[in-house]
């Protein structure tokens, strides 16, 4: 049989060999964290330099947006500030269209009652024309009437002579 000191050292050197696999998985992981340690670390320092890219980019389109944003606000002032300018030359000129359409107006208003007043002149001398022309006539027919009295009764007269 065996003895047991021989089993003993039997297993202390099992034991030994598997603690030397052990140390040697180990230290494999222990190398392969190490290496996929350092590949995250150069993996984050590329994301960390692409971030810093990006940013600086950004803040480039910032500056290049807040630029142009100044730009668009300059141009907007000075088209408002046209916009005013013509506002007030067109409401001048309303203004002064205004004031001749008044004077025009009262010049027309003017005429209409110049008018108004010769048609009513002329209407009266064409009344008092027309009163006269019928008095005139009513003395001619007056006369007429009595000269036709006076030819009927000579014509009267003839006749019974003859």
């Amino acid at each position: 049989m065996i003895d047991l000191t021989e089993k003993g050292d039997r297993f202390f050197i099992g034991e030994e060999r598997r603690l030397r696999v052990e140390d040697k998985i180990a230290e494999e992981i222990k190398r392969h964290f190490d290496v996929v340690a350092e590949d995250l670390k150069d993996e984050i320092k590329l994301v960390a330099e692409g971030y810093s890219l990006l940013s600086e980019k950004i803040d480039g389109l910032r500056k290049e947006n807040a630029e142009e944003h100044a730009t668009l606000n300059k141009r907007i002032d000075g088209l408002r500030k046209e916009n005013a300018e013509e506002h007030a030359i067109l409401n001048k000129r309303i203004d002064g269209l205004r004031e001749e359409n008044a004077e025009e107006h009262a010049t027309l208003n003017k005429r209409i009652d110049g008018l108004r007043k010769e048609n009513a002149e002329e209407h009266q001398e064409i009344l008092s024309a027309v009163k006269f022309s019928y008095a005139e006539l009513d003395h001619r027919i007056v006369a007429l009437e009595e000269k036709f009295a006076s030819i009927e009764k000579r014509m009267s007269r003839l006749e019974t002579i003859r």
